[in-house]
């Protein structure tokens, strides 16, 4: 598991194919889970492929990836891709999974890949609801160490939130908000 953990997400991954006893392994990954698509977003700016079509491709590994996690925690959890409101639900999922594996780094990043505001169908706005889940023995996100959103919609009060109940909190970034 040492060796594992200081491997990247999609190393940790391909050990499986080293043997039988590393097949399922790299599912207690505990580093961080990292789901960049820089590359699909840069060929979606010039149009060399299909939006929706990446979208459902990249919402499915993420799921892939994060539902079959059998370890009790993971240190990091990146999105970076242009999900729009037919996404909520999957996005949503990953946010309370990121919850109960008590992720430290946290980064919803959904502009495109010039920066801009990716989502066509309606910015993703931030569910206050995962952020009053308490459980037996903690309350949501109390080992958030780095939030960073863009383009999210986020309000101010839960904004609020983060800053007063998360306290190792060291690095908030906020970018092309709505609410704020």
């Amino acid at each position: 598991m040492i060796i594992l953990s200081s491997l990247l997400m999609r190393e940790a991954a391909r050990t499986r194919v080293l043997s039988h006893r590393w097949r399922k392994l790299w599912k207690h990954f505990t580093g961080s889970l990292d789901f960049d698509a820089s590359d699909t977003l840069r060929l979606i700016a010039h149009l060399e492929v299909d939006r929706v079509t990446e979208a459902r491709r990249y919402r499915d590994w993420v799921d892939q990836v994060v539902v079959s996690h059998e370890g009790s925690s993971f240190k990091g959890l990146r999105i970076a891709f242009v999900l729009g409101k037919s996404n909520v639900a999957a996005l949503n999922k990953w946010l309370y999974l990121a919850i109960v594996k008590r992720v430290q780094r946290l980064e919803l990043d959904l502009s495109s890949a010039d920066g801009g505001v990716g989502c066509t169908d309606s910015s993703f706005t931030f569910p206050s609801w995962l952020l009053h889940l308490n459980f037996l023995d903690f309350t949501s996100f109390d080992r958030l160490t780095s939030l960073c959103l863009k383009s999210i919609s986020i309000t101010e009060d839960d904004l609020a939130y983060f800053l007063s109940k998360c306290s190792l909190l060291e690095q908030l970034t906020v970018e092309n908000a709505a609410y704020l």
